[in-house]
């Protein structure tokens, strides 16, 4: 399934119900995430995952890494030989274990890595069904490209649903596979996005012009919806009645920002001495650890700790499976 859609359109969104909805199911999930900071780094979210799924921790030597990561390719039966050469190739961790140096080609350390990580969904898939999803594929280098070429050219033989997400700048090469499907996600009509204003209240209306005011700078994008609404709700301009809002000061004195972009900065500008940890987490990606974080920046650890739960209630960042954050806008 190819999902295409512009930013804050909703496409994680879908991800995440998709997800939600099988959660009484059993299945396995192969997650990759692009980035607009690796998009030369070959096999970036295949390296990630990979990681993740073999369990390193960050306190781990790099010796111990390299084991749980040897152990997870074994696991997938790649031949015992080989699985060394693809744990210690770039692809997957720059850092080399001790010991003579490889004598494999970068293309061998290359071709190893694809074939892992499609063993890794075809025995997955021997389990249980799998859902893979790759998000922001308009990031995607040209290795996991290839790696998602060869997978999409099997996956009739497996029990996987591929689901991937890009924006329309992106074309992808498989589109015309006949066991592709395509959807593209527009913007919502006024009166869905009015709707959707209506829920982020609670069902207390807006003063008219308010609401007026935020469906035209949203233009029916969910996201700028949904954010633009919480920073009017939480301006402090409004009056909260029994069943509606009333304005507290001329319709000029709200805060509506002309972007998105400019509308979440305003948001992180008001977390006060928090926004340089906040900052400072975007700075090191879209996902970091507590020991990462707590490494950079120069506060207390009980400091740290309450700023980033004050980011996990605000929905600025959401916990990982481990000791990482993601950072989901």
């Amino acid at each position: 399934m190819l999902l295409c859609g512009e930013a804050g359109i909703g496409k994680s969104r879908i991800a995440r119900s998709l997800c939600d909805h099988l959660a009484e199911e059993r299945y396995q999930t192969i997650q990759f995430q692009c980035s607009p900071y690796h998009t030369n780094t070959a096999l970036y979210p295949a390296a990630t995952f990979l990681r993740q799924a073999a369990g390193p921790a960050s306190q781990d030597s790099t010796q111990a890494q390299l084991n749980k990561l040897n152990a997870l390719v074994l696991e997938c039966g790649i031949e015992k030989p080989r699985h060394g050469v693809i744990a210690g190739g770039s692809a997957l961790d720059p850092r080399r274990p001790s010991g003579p140096p490889l004598t494999v080609s970068s293309e061998t350390r290359k071709d190893m890595t694809l074939e892992a990580t499609g063993a890794l969904s075809r025995t997955a898939g021997w389990c249980c069904p799998v859902l893979f999803i790759l998000e922001d594929a308009h990031w995607l280098d040209p290795t996991t490209r290839d790696l998602l070429t060869r997978i999409i050219g099997r996956i009739r033989q497996m029990r996987v649903l591929l689901l991937i997400t890009f924006r329309p700048d992106f074309k992808p090469v498989w589109a015309e596979y006949s066991h592709v499907t395509s959807l593209t996600l527009s913007r919502l009509p006024r009166r869905q996005s009015a709707e959707l204003v209506v829920a982020m209240t609670g069902g207390k209306a807006l003063p008219s012009e308010v609401q007026q005011a935020i469906l035209a700078k949203a233009d029916g994008v969910p996201l700028y919806i949904e954010t633009l609404t919480e920073n009017v709700l939480g301006s402090g301009l409004l009056s909260e009645e029994n069943d509606s809002f009333t304005l507290t000061c001329p319709l000029k004195g709200l805060p509506i920002p002309d972007s998105l972009q400019a509308l979440l900065m305003e948001r992180v500008d008001r977390l006060g001495s928090a926004k340089e940890i906040v900052q400072t987490g975007a700075a090191i990606g879209r996902e970091f650890t507590y020991e990462l974080l707590q490494a950079t920046v120069e506060v207390s650890d009980s400091e740290l700790r309450n700023a980033l739960d004050l980011f996990v209630a605000s929905g600025y960042v959401s916990r990982g499976r481990d000791t990482s954050c993601d950072l989901p806008l």
